[in-house]
């Protein structure tokens, strides 16, 4: 009788055992799938999100589009409402813009050692570059000068704010760049507007594109937002969107 309670014991020991370790699977379990339902549930949500922000960023170039081609001198701004937002839209020839597939090596250059921190990362950027643009391969995007030589993307200033791909001019037409890029191309960092256009080197000066614009749009709370580059040509056909930012 004694062996058979202890062996009772022993059974009712390693049952509870059993029940504990089945309990502890399935918490574990559980915490799995919960965790699993919830990156799910952030990729969903992450993935509406920016199915809405392209939506809205199309539906503002595309304002942009019959903006241009119904008033051929617009420069802005054009108040505009998209997904009940209120929005600023304002155009820039991309002419204006240091071209990274077009650009002079000076005019480059000097974009380059704007963005590095010292003259050796200048020439590190020039090198990566040209050996990246060896091969006759085309960057298809300003953002592609990031992965190919290395640029951190805090870099000063804004890469999107002065480059495009979309100028086909070895120069800048002064009178459309940014102030920025005038001071870097200038080397004027205290000057205005005014001052920095006849300032620029004959050299690095080329006409405007004439065709394609920069389109940014600013929201309400006052956050500039790149949205993208149009092609507006002369006549009514071939409009387009070249690029979304």
């Amino acid at each position: 009788m004694i062996c058979t309670g202890s062996s009772s014991k022993r059974k009712s020991g390693f049952a509870l055992i059993v029940v504990l370790g089945s309990l502890a699977i399935l918490t574990v379990l559980a915490s799995v799938v919960g965790d699993r339902v919830m990156a799910r549930l952030q990729a969903n949500r992450a993935e509406r999100t920016l199915n809405t922000r392209n939506a809205v960023q199309a539906s503002l170039l595309g304002l942009a589009l019959d903006w241009k081609r119904a008033t051929p001198d617009a420069s802005g701004p054009l108040r505009v409402t998209v997904a009940g937002e209120d929005w600023t839209l304002i155009l820039q020839d991309a002419g204006g813009l240091v071209d990274l597939n077009t650009s002079s090596p000076e005019l480059r250059a000097l974009l380059f050692a704007a963005l590095a921190d010292d003259a050796a990362e200048a020439a590190e950027m020039e090198r990566r570059y040209r050996d990246w643009r060896r091969s006759g391969r085309r960057l298809a995007r300003v953002d592609d000068l990031y992965r190919i030589t290395g640029l951190e993307r805090s870099a000063e200033p804004d890469l999107t704010t002065v480059a495009t791909v979309h100028s086909g001019r070895p120069g800048i037409s002064a009178e459309h760049a940014p102030v920025d890029l005038l001071r870097i191309v200038t080397g004027q960092e205290a000057q205005g507007r005014d001052t920095l256009v006849p300032r620029v080197p004959q050299a690095l000066a080329s006409a405007p594109s004439g065709v394609n614009y920069l389109v940014t749009a600013i929201a309400a709370d006052g956050a500039p937002v790149l949205s993208g580059t149009i092609h507006v040509p002369g006549s009514e056909r071939g409009a387009r969107i070249l690029d979304m930012r």
